[in-house]
């Protein structure tokens, strides 16, 4: 990775944060919510904001990148990058670094902590590889339009801090997450897997740790998407009350 991509990945890092932090000032005079929260709470509050902002904005990178060049879709050519796609990939790469290190910072204080631990290690792997080689950008875009799940994914955690999980916003909101966790993350994940089968001769001619690192991360990133989906599924089944032990009315 040359220095100019280095420096435009730190930059987006430090916008991140940036973010993280003025989230956390405006929060604690905006919301008594917020206030009211324990430390780590915050920290989570803040940082999902800022996911928010990230989901919505790298997700319109990926679809500026793949309406400039439709042929990312069905191209064999695994090389085939352009300055949208790298952009939008240096976009995601910094983002993760930022949360990366809130996640350390907080550690086990924040529930999942493994399972969001281990798939940002192997993003990191993955888009710094998919960068340095400007290949592989039909996987990195994807892998942007499955952030469309992220605010759903935290409006949950909203609603129940604010008090609403009885409300029919709630159980919307559960629905809009389940179906866009299922289209862009559980089936955009399997989409991929033909994609790399379609692009296998460029892919074959990759160093062998450089395949051995893009397969891992892809098998893992899929094995978590299906975790994560297999909860949401359950939940939702819960809340819709086909979930638990049924209770028997009294006479």
């Amino acid at each position: 990775m040359d220095l100019s991509t280095i420096d435009t990945v730190l930059q987006w890092t430090k916008i991140w944060i940036g973010l993280f932090f003025c989230s956390r000032a405006a929060s604690s005079v905006l919301s008594k919510t917020y206030r009211e929260l324990d430390e780590p709470q915050k920290g989570y509050w803040s940082s999902s904001l800022v996911s928010n902002l990230h989901a919505c904005y790298v997700f319109m990178l990926a679809a500026k990148a793949l309406r400039e060049t439709p042929s990312f879709l069905t191209t064999t050519n695994f090389h085939l990058s352009t300055p949208a796609s790298l952009e939008c990939s240096m976009c995601l790469l910094g983002y993760m670094t930022s949360d990366l290190f809130f996640v350390l910072w907080y550690n086990k204080k924040w529930s999942g902590m493994v399972a969001t631990l281990t798939h940002h290690i192997f993003v990191l792997i993955c888009w710094s590889l998919f960068i340095t080689g400007k290949n592989g950008q039909i996987f990195a875009l994807v892998g942007a339009l499955c952030e469309a799940s992220t605010p759903f994914v935290n409006c949950r955690w909203f609603l129940d801090k604010f008090s609403m999980k009885n409300s029919p916003l709630y159980v919307a909101n559960g629905l809009a997450m389940f179906f866009s966790f299922f289209a862009f993350r559980v089936v955009g994940f399997l989409w991929m897997g033909t994609r790399l089968f379609a692009q296998r001769e460029g892919f074959a001619a990759l160093p062998i740790h450089i395949s051995i690192l893009y397969l891992l991360s892809f098998g893992v990133g899929t094995m978590l998407q299906l975790f994560w989906f297999s909860k949401i599924a359950k939940g939702m089944m819960k809340a819709l009350g086909y979930g638990g032990k049924s209770v028997k009315k009294s006479s």
